[in-house]
């Protein structure tokens, strides 16, 4: 507990912050069940990074991995070490300079991308599957074969002392029995040292995400954690609200990047608005936030209205693009902007881009169909330019490439 809750009054904090007191009234804490402290499991490096233009070097991943560690955070999210040689230095190099850090990577559900996690001596997998119906048909198939392929990565990441998340993305689209589906029989196995429900289009209210992580603890002894986004401007109520029912370990972002849940919003609410610790130094926020935002030349993440929220680069959403691309649905998209007057959903490439991200642009260009074979030629000659700019491939840029690339084939 903070210091602030030894007194009568815990809404009141001499010299540091004067709240309201209804937070603290004895009907609403007596539905309340959070943890003595809770984990801050930084994303800023990963998911932070997936905002479109946004490109972190290493030796900036390092100085925000130091930076992070010296606040308090032990928990760091360094990249997807599987698809880009760039994330795998770094996370090998923040992994071996900050050896009391957790240092994890996101990772498929493939033998692979465990394999690349160990040669980068990281600690921790945070292993994703998609909870969607579509999207488990376009995967695997069904939802036994998606838990099958979890359970194989998942095992053979605990055979070599990988501490392993699975990540329900998506997971507040799915109904409660689709999440049963996956959690239980994936818990029965021992697999998985945490549950993360993931709010990945940030439409779950705080009442809805809090029974959620309600439901999830009783489905398996196993600890829960909180990924929201801020689609809808719910990305730290949601997660303070998982905090209330009992969520061991909460994911943030500096400066919401990518409309992640803010690291210093979900902190100091925690620690003002409803008394749990997080093990933060709160003095050095500001100092960080300016970092993070010197090196990601991006400010705040804003829903609706901000630059970056009608943007697509990462490569797993630009592949629903490609793949729903003739249907008159737009199924990739979590909600309609063109109901504030937008333009809908925009294909960026960029570091975060993947194969079919070439062959959207390509549609979107008007150019023909590379195939698989060249755009993931054209792939990495996407990548090595958005990592030396720091920035978005353009469409001029592109076209430059896509010449290079089919002439080559063609001569």
């Amino acid at each position: 507990m903070s210091d602030n809750q030894a007194t009568d009054t815990p809404w009141i904090n001499p010299g540091k912050w004067f709240v309201s007191p209804h937070n603290f009234a004895p009907e609403v804490l007596k539905t309340f069940h959070p943890q003595p402290r809770v984990n801050i499991y930084d994303v800023t490096l990963r998911d932070g990074e997936q905002q479109p233009g946004v490109v972190f070097r290493t030796e900036e991943k390092l100085r925000i991995a130091h930076a992070l560690y010296d606040m308090g955070v032990k928990h760091i999210e360094s990249g997807m070490v599987a698809v880009s040689p760039e994330d795998a230095d770094a996370a090998a190099r923040v992994a071996k300079e900050l050896p009391n850090v957790e240092v994890a990577s996101l990772a498929r559900t493939t033998k692979g991308d465990i394999e690349a996690a160990l040669r980068c001596g990281v600690k921790r997998v945070t292993i994703e599957v998609m909870t969607a119906d579509g999207t488990i048909k376009l995967i695997w198939g069904s939802v036994e074969k998606a838990v099958d392929s979890f359970l194989q990565a998942a095992t053979f990441a605990k055979q070599n002392g990988l501490y392993v998340n699975l990540f329900l993305s998506d997971g507040t689209r799915a109904t409660m029995q689709r999440l049963r589906e996956f959690v239980v029989p994936i818990a029965k196995e021992n697999c998985i040292d945490s549950v993360a429900i993931v709010d990945t289009f940030g439409c779950a209210t705080p009442w809805g995400f809090s029974h959620l992580v309600s439901e999830l603890r009783k489905m398996s002894s196993a600890p829960v954690e909180a990924h929201c986004h801020d689609t809808w401007g719910f990305g730290t109520a949601n997660t303070i609200a998982a905090i209330t029912a009992g969520a061991s370990t909460i994911h943030t972002a500096v400066n919401g990047l990518n409309g992640n849940a803010s690291l210093d919003e979900c902190v100091m609410a925690a620690k003002a608005l409803i008394g749990v610790e997080t093990g933060i130094k709160t003095e050095g926020i500001f100092a960080l936030s300016n970092l993070v935002k010197e090196y990601s030349k991006s400010d705040w993440y804003k829903p609706f209205l901000g630059w970056s929220a009608n943007k697509w680069e990462a490569g797993i959403p630009t592949g629903f693009m490609w793949q729903w691309r003739n249907t008159p649905e737009k199924f990739y998209e979590m909600l309609d902007l063109g109901m504030i007057g937008r333009p809908p959903a925009e294909l960026v490439i960029g570091k975060k881009s993947g194969r079919q991200s070439m062959r959207m642009k390509a549609y979107l260009l008007k150019l023909d169909d590379p195939g698989d074979d060249k755009a993931t030629e054209m792939l990495g000659q996407v990548k090595r330019l958005s990592e030396e700019k720091k920035g978005e491939v353009t469409d001029d840029e592109f076209r430059k490439i896509y010449s290079a690339v089919m002439s080559a084939a063609a001569a």
